[in-house]
């Protein structure tokens, strides 16, 4: 009896040393990160860019996730890395960016799956892109070839020939032209009709100061027209689903981050604040609709999101979790990345009705590890107004923002 008791003892406190497992700092870095977040155009499915350390790489692959079916399946599996997928306006392709067999390249492969082909082949690698409305070109950002060039050794930075221009690709053809020649460092790109290209640009590149603005392109002749210089600095260019407006983060007050949410016409004019009320800087931003823009912003050591109308009424949403990335269906459904002190980041879906609920299971591996939760202690402002608290409440609960709260 003695036997069997000891036997037995042994064998819980090894199990209680198995589940302890120790957090080692090559461990602390294997956790999966979840990137980029996009809905398909009818909102039944989206894809999530996921990547991770495999042994000293860092690598990463596209992700299906069906909120219906509340599952999150592997969607590509090349031996490098695929990252910041983009669905073709039709929702039957989608294009995404790839390492695969050298400089990053525009690769497209069918909704259902396959084998994807590149419709790029930059010597010196794309950087960003984005569909035309009409699904037959990608617009890109890649530096003009330099066989000369030796990347082993000094070069002179600042070089103009050394910045990214702006390139159209047929989709069909995979041929690719070079619309931008100009001395234009360009920041970020989106269509606005099939002939027309916003960007966030500059003309002085070299200048060590903020001066970037908003301009339109001609993808006919590369005819550069200025359409507005927001208050720096400024960052995002995010177009509505008619492509009518753009929102934008800038500052109200002069710097010295972007902190509120801008929107205007993509023809120019004059933009309205329409985050005054917040007092939280804004970090990214999706349209859920033409008149109804969703908002994140950081509250203190968490991100929050917040639901703006086109009167420029400010709703906050309710979520169990800070937010990393995110993204928004047409019906208000909300697909997010979330995290806590003491937990990794898993892929969430929060419906329009406030149901929250997970999309299967990315982090695996940490059962036995405990992550350390975090305490937050308040204190008075110096004028002993804890006035921070309140706003951290009643957005937390969703409730709407009431004018005068800052």
């Amino acid at each position: 009896m003695r036997s069997i008791l000891f036997c037995l003892a042994i064998a819980v406190v090894w199990q209680l040393a198995a589940a302890a497992e120790t957090l080692t700092p090559e461990r602390a870095v294997k956790y999966l990160r979840i990137g980029d977040l996009r809905y398909s155009p009818d909102g039944s499915v989206a894809l999530v860019a996921v990547s991770g350390v495999n042994g000293v790489t860092p690598q990463g692959h596209l992700w299906l996730a069906d909120p219906e079916k509340k599952e999150l399946r592997q969607f590509t599996f090349s031996q490098k890395t695929e990252r910041s997928p983009e669905w073709a306006p039709q929702g039957d392709r989608v294009a995404f960016l790839s390492n695969r067999w050298g400089p990053m390249q525009v690769y497209v492969i069918p909704r259902t799956g396959g084998e994807a082909r590149a419709v790029t082949a930059s010597p010196s690698g794309v950087t960003d892109f984005r569909w035309s409305p009409d699904g037959k070109q990608i617009a890109y950002l890649a530096r003009e070839p330099d066989l000369e060039r030796d990347v082993n050794v000094p070069h002179v930075a600042d070089r103009v020939q050394d910045l990214e221009r702006l390139w159209v690709t047929d989709v069909g053809s995979g041929a690719s032209r070079e619309v931008t020649s100009a001395v234009l460092r360009i920041d970020a790109i989106g269509w606005v009709s099939s002939e027309r290209i916003l960007a966030i640009a500059s003309e002085q590149p070299a200048l060590e100061t903020w001066h970037s603005a908003l301009c339109e392109i001609s993808i006919r002749d590369g005819a550069v027209r200025w359409v507005g210089k927001p208050a720096q600095p400024f960052k995002g260019l995010w177009l509505s689903p008619a492509r009518k407006q753009l929102a934008f983060a800038a500052t109200a007050a002069g710097g010295p981050i972007p902190h509120d949410l801008f929107v205007q016409s993509v023809d120019g004019g004059a933009s309205r604040d329409v985050t005054a009320s917040v007092d939280r800087a804004v970090l990214d931003a999706r349209w859920q609709n033409d008149t109804t823009v969703v908002a994140r912003v950081a509250d203190g050591f968490i991100n929050r999101l917040v639901r703006i109308d086109s009167k420029g009424a400010v709703t906050g949403i309710d979520l169990p979790y800070s937010v990393r990335s995110f993204d928004v269906a047409r019906n208000g459904d909300i697909l997010f990345a979330g995290v806590g002190f003491n937990r990794l980041p898993e892929v969430f879906v929060r419906r329009s009705n406030g149901a929250v609920s997970q999309l299967g299971e990315l982090q695996s591996g940490w059962d036995g590890i405990v992550l350390a939760d975090a305490a937050t202690f308040r204190f008075p402002s110096f004028d002993g107004t804890p006035r921070v608290d309140r706003i951290r409440r009643e957005v937390c609960r969703g409730e709407p923002r009431r004018p005068g709260w800052r």
